[in-house]
């Protein structure tokens, strides 16, 4: 007999539910990981230069996304509904239900300095630790 009490959410956590959050991390750090070296990283301005360009990045932020997409952001608004209300209300807007991407977008756009901040100081952190073992030239 299956037992189904291992497949049932716990305290609240559902696998099933888009983390929005983790996911966008996921993405930023890999977009920056392809673009840029530590030392770029490390320059003054570089997040806010980095979050500009992000605002339009497809691969992170998910603007000019297609038709067929429309599916897809619907199945990752399912339980966000008040991300999203959270979202509309921090830029004044009131969301277009009936385009699910647009939804998606703004949760997106809404997240995008708290993640991308947060992807940075994880980075720098690693950076630190780094150059207390590496030698001077490595990071030259």
């Amino acid at each position: 007999m299956r037992d189904d009490s291992k497949y049932m959410p716990l305290y609240g956590y559902n696998p099933l539910v888009y983390d929005y959050r983790k996911h966008m991390r996921d993405d930023i750090e890999a977009w920056l990981m392809k673009r840029y070296s530590y030392n770029d990283m490390t320059d003054i301005g570089f997040e806010e230069r980095v979050y500009k360009i992000l605002l339009k990045e497809y691969s992170v932020v998910g603007s000019g996304m297609s038709e067929s997409n429309s599916w897809i952001a619907e199945e990752k608004l399912c339980h966000n509904w008040a991300l999203l209300k959270e979202a509309c209300r921090y830029f004044g807007v009131d969301p277009n239900l009936d385009d699910m991407r647009e939804c998606d977008l703004i949760i997106r756009q809404y997240l995008l300095s708290e993640c991308l901040h947060e992807v940075l100081s994880g980075i720098y952190e690693k950076i630190e630790q780094w150059s207390k073992f590496a030698p001077a030239r490595f990071w030259d």
